[in-house]
Formats: C-alpha cells, sequence, structure tokens
C-alpha cells in the first residue's frame, strides 16, 4: 500500500497537482492505519489464535514469539 502512494504522489506532481500530493499522503496514512492497528492485535494475540485452532501449544508459542519480534 506504501509503495503505490509513491506512484501516485509521483504522477500528481509531474502533472503539476502538487496540491493532490498532500491529498494522497493523508489518505494513505489513514488507510495503513486503519489496516495496521488490526494485524498488529492479530499478531500479538497470534500464539492463543493457533492454539484455538488446534495447532501444537509449542510450535504455537514459538510463531507467537517470532510474530511479536517482527511486529
Amino acid at each position: 500500500m506504501a509503495s503505490a502512494l509513491e506512484t501516485l504522489c509521483g504522477q500528481a506532481f509531474g502533472a503539476e497537482q502538487c496540491q493532490k500530493v498532500g491529498t494522497f499522503a493523508y489518505s494513505a496514512i489513514g488507510c495503513l492505519f486503519l489496516v495496521s492497528v488490526p494485524f498488529s492485535i492479530l499478531w500479538i494475540y497470534t500464539e492463543k489464535l493457533l492454539v484455538f485452532i488446534g495447532q501444537d501449544p509449542l510450535i504455537s508459542a514459538e510463531a507467537g514469539k517470532y510474530s511479536f519480534v517482527i511486529s
């Protein structure tokens, strides 16, 4: 999503529509925020979710640690 913003802003700047660069940037910030919050919550509860769906608890614990460190 963020890399698409670079393309849109570059095209808007090239077309000398500089006001759209700001509009695109603010829209992208809002969209990325709305998407990143649920993903962060999902990553925090990865271990519990994996155990709930039947994954081995030891594997779930390691996956939970890994996803929490990455986020």
